[in-house]
């Protein structure tokens, strides 16, 4: 069940990504909404890569780990959901609060 939901984790975390980035574009038009696009992607990989990854430069603390992930994913719901893709946004947010949640139930940490 854990390889299942390390499964379901990497790919809501590149849907996340994919969010950011049609929320991002939706608000402005042209070459400034892929210039947006592309730093809140941007962002959002590094904050992830910084402090939420398991190879992560400055290992959070749990507590806090949990929240920076809990708010990127929000990030990306709010993101799909000003996209006019409310339903997906919520979806998105859900499910990986409770893969979330999962992961942390099942092995604690899925770099253990």
């Amino acid at each position: 069940m854990q390889s299942a939901n390390l499964a379901v984790r990497f790919f809501l975390e590149l849907a996340l990504l994919v969010a950011l980035a049609v929320g991002a574009a939706s608000l402005v038009d042209g070459i400034a909404g892929i210039g947006l696009a592309i730093v809140a992607v941007v962002a959002a990989a590094s904050t992830w890569g910084l402090f939420v990854s398991p190879k992560a430069k400055y290992l959070a603390p749990e507590p806090l780990r949990w929240a920076i992930e809990a708010s990127l994913f929000a990030a990306g719901g709010l993101a799909l959901w000003l996209a006019d893709r409310p339903a997906l946004g919520i979806a998105l947010f859900v499910a990986a609060l409770v893969s979330g949640a999962l992961t942390r139930r099942l092995g604690g940490n899925w770099a253990d």
